[in-house]
């Protein structure tokens, strides 16, 4: 293991167990989040508690718009480039009934080029400006409208 991740560890358990004593001088210097507590002078601390993590929207992750040669659909192509952002396409009930007509068209062409972009942007590339995406991000559900809904 890594010595300085090793003395954070160790320096972590010793303030989360109460053993920091006179003995153990202990200074606390701030920071925006997380604060930080540097014991010894040489491990640092984080304080988990006072940590607020920063939530990213997995759709506006970028992805490499190449799909695979068996990807022949829109409805392929929306499920490939959603990868690993955990969320799921879908077709029928809940999605409008409109969905099938839009996701079951072929490619279009300007879908085809190679490049980067953001998750939401290759979907909506591929479904068409004049469509909707419909996104439900309590349970990690896309579809897709003409109208918006």
């Amino acid at each position: 293991m890594n010595p300085i991740i090793n003395k954070m560890l160790v320096a972590g358990l010793v303030i989360a167990s109460g053993y920091a004593s006179a003995e153990t001088p202990v200074k606390v210097s701030t920071i925006d989040t997380p604060q930080v507590q540097t014991v010894n002078d040489n491990a640092v601390v984080a304080d988990i508690k006072s940590y607020q993590p920063t939530r990213i929207d997995p759709l506006s992750l970028y992805v490499r718009t190449v799909y695979p040669d068996d990807v022949k659909t829109v409805a392929d192509a929306v499920s490939f480039v959603l990868g690993a952002s955990g969320y799921r396409l879908v077709v029928s009930y809940p999605a409008p009934d409109d969905a099938i007509a839009i996701l079951g068209k072929p490619i279009p062409p300007i879908a085809k080029i190679a490049r980067t972009m953001p998750i939401i942007d290759a979907i909506q590339i591929l479904i068409g400006t004049n469509n909707w995406i419909v996104v439900d991000q309590n349970h990690k559900l896309i579809s897709v409208s003409k109208e918006p809904t």
